[in-house]
C-alpha cells in the first residue's frame, strides 16, 4: 500500500493562483472563470464513496511525464483528495540503445512533477502486458497488411486496464489522466457519458472510443475543461518543472526510428508490385506492409505527378497506386465495420428499432467531423468492398457480424484496421474498427462507363 498523505489544499488556493496567473497570462477574464470553475469544480463525483475514512476519494494519477497529467494531478490535489501519481513503464529502454525512445526522460519529469506537488509517487512495471495487449498485436496486424492505432488498444487494456487494476490494488477509488475529455451522466439510462474536451483542437475522445462503462466509472479527467493554453498556464503559475515540455506525438517504441526500419526488425515485408489503377505496372515495392492507404509511394514518375496509395491485395503483394492525392480511388461512399463497441450498455434506441442511426463521425483523429448513417448487419445496403483491397486473413479474422456506414459525402482514404469513431454532438457513442472501404468513385466511374454504348 501507498502511505496515505492528507493534503491541506493551499490558503484560497483559486484566488491565490488567479492572481498569479494572471500577470503571466494574455488569456481574457472569461477564461480565469474555466479556471476557477475547473479548479472549485469536482471531476470525480462519480467516483464510489470510499467505504470508511475521509470523505473525498483516493486518487491515482497517471504520469505521463508531460504538462497535461501534472496539473490535472495538482488540480485534484488543490480539491483535497487524497492523491498520489502512478508511472506506468511499458517499454524496456536498455533494448533500444539510441532510438530516440524518451521513456527514462518521461519518467524523470514524472518524478520530478510528483516531487513538486509533495505527493508519492509510484512506478508500475507492465512491459510484459504492454507487449502481449498492444505491440504484439500491433505487428500481427501490420504484417496482415493493415494499419491499426496502438493508442487505442494502449487506452483499452493498460491505461484504464492494468494500470487501472494495480491503482486500486494500491488504495485507489479511481485513476485520473491528462486527456482532453469531459464525462456526463444519464440519469434515464444510469450511464457514464464520455464527452469531447472544451477544447476541441485537443479533444482525445477519438483515443478513449474502446472504453466501457467500468472504465469510465472509475476514471476523471480533470483537465477535460480546460483549453491546453490554460493548462500550460496554469503549470507555468505553480512552476511544474515540465510545464514548458513540447506535447508527445508518435509512438514511444519508435522512437526516431524511420517507421520502415523499425518494422524491419519485427517482420519480413512482402514486396511485390506498385500497379496503378488502370491496371498497368509502376514498378517494384521492397515491402507491402510498409504502406498506407494515402501514403505518398516512392515511384520514379518521369516527370508526372506524385502517386499515392490507394490499396493493398496482400495474397498478390501488390500495392495499388493513383496519381494525385485527390484521385476518385482515394474516396468512398462508404465502410464496411467490425467490432462495433458502444461505450453504453446498449446502442442508442433509434438503432435497437431500426437498424440505422444518424450521427457524426470521424474516421481519422485530426480530421472535421463528417456525417454519416449507420446500419445494421440486417439491413440491406447497396455497396461493396472497394476491390482495391484484399487480404485473406481480412477476410476471415473478423469478430462478429459486418455494419456498414455511409458517408453524406464521399471521404478520402478510409484505411481498414483504423477506428471510425462515432458522435452524437458532443458524446462520444463508441467507435468501430474499418474492415474493408466500400467501392471507390473510380470503380463507379468504370462501371458508368461500361454501361455506355
Amino acid at each position: 500500500m501507498i502511505p496515505r498523505f492528507r493534503h491541506r489544499a493551499s490558503t484560497s488556493p483559486v484566488g491565490k493562483l488567479l492572481a498569479c496567473w494572471r500577470g503571466a497570462s494574455t488569456l481574457s477574464p472569461s477564461s480565469d472563470e474555466k479556471v476557477r470553475e475547473a479548479l472549485v469544480r469536482p471531476s470525480w463525483s462519480h467516483l464510489p464513496a470510499p467505504a470508511d475514512g475521509p470523505e473525498k476519494p483516493r486518487i491515482a494519477v497517471a504520469m505521463s511525464g508531460g504538462v497535461d497529467s501534472s496539473v490535472a494531478a495538482y488540480i485534484l490535489k488543490e480539491q483535497g483528495c487524497d492523491v498520489f501519481g502512478i508511472y506506468m513503464k511499458t517499454w524496456d529502454e536498455l533494448e533500444e540503445g539510441e532510438s530516440g525512445c524518451t521513456v527514462a526522460e518521461d519518467r524523470t519529469f514524472a518524478r520530478k512533477a510528483c516531487a513538486h506537488l509533495s505527493i508519492p509517487f509510484v512506478e508500475v512495471d507492465l512491459v510484459a502486458e504492454y507487449w502481449q495487449s498492444v505491440f504484439q498485436p500491433y505487428i500481427e496486424r501490420f504484417g496482415a497488411g493493415q494499419t491499426p492505432n496502438p493508442d487505442l488498444y494502449c487506452n483499452e487494456f493498460m491505461k484504464f486496464g492494468a494500470l487501472m487494476k494495480r491503482a486500486k490494488e494500491l488504495g485507489a477509488t479511481g485513476l485520473a489522466t491528462g486527456h482532453f475529455a469531459r464525462l456526463g451522466y444519464c440519469e434515464s439510462r444510469k450511464q457514464v457519458r464520455l464527452v469531447r474536451g472544451l477544447d476541441k483542437r485537443k479533444d482525445q475522445t477519438y483515443f478513449l472510443s474502446r472504453l466501457n462503462q467500468d472504465q469510465l466509472g472509475s476514471t476523471v479527467f480533470p483537465v477535460g475543461a480546460l483549453t491546453k493554453d490554460q493548462v500550460r498556464g496554469l503549470a507555468d503559475s505553480i512552476g511544474l518543472p515540465n510545464a514548458g515540455k513540447k506535447s508527445s506525438t508518435g509512438i514511444c517504441f519508435i522512437g526516431k526510428r524511420r517507421f520502415s526500419n523499425f518494422l524491419k526488425q519485427y517482420i519480413y515485408p512482402t514486396p511485390g508490385e506498385f500497379v496503378a489503377v488502370d491496371g498497368s505496372s509502376m514498378g517494384t515495392h521492397e515491402g507491402l506492409e510498409l504502406y498506407t492507404r494515402g501514403q505518398r509511394s516512392r515511384i520514379e514518375s518521369g516527370g508526372r505527378g506524385a502517386f499515392y496509395v490507394v490499396g493493398k491485395d496482400v495474397d498478390k503483394g501488390v500495392v495499388y497506386v493513383a496519381e494525385n492525392r485527390d484521385h476518385p480511388s482515394q474516396f468512398s461512399r462508404g465502410a464496411f465495420l467490425k467490432e462495433l463497441h458502444w461505450i453504453g450498455f446498449s446502442p442508442p434506441g433509434a438503432y435497437a428499432r431500426t437498424g440505422r442511426l444518424r450521427c457524426e463521425f470521424k474516421a481519422r483523429y485530426l480530421e472535421q467531423d463528417g456525417k454519416c448513417t449507420l446500419y445494421s448487419p440486417k439491413t440491406p445496403v447497396e455497396d461493396e468492398p472497394t476491390k482495391f483491397y484484399h487480404s485473406g486473413s481480412q477476410e476471415t479474422d473478423v469478430i462478429g457480424p459486418l455494419h456498414y456506414v455511409k458517408f453524406d459525402e464521399p471521404h478520402a482514404a478510409v484505411t481498414p484496421e483504423q477506428a471510425l469513431v462515432l458522435y452524437d454532438g458532443d458524446v462520444c457513442l463508441g467507435s468501430a474498427l474499418i474492415h474493408r472501404p466500400g467501392k471507390t468513385l473510380f470503380e463507379e466511374e468504370e462501371e458508368r462507363d461500361c454501361l455506355l454504348p
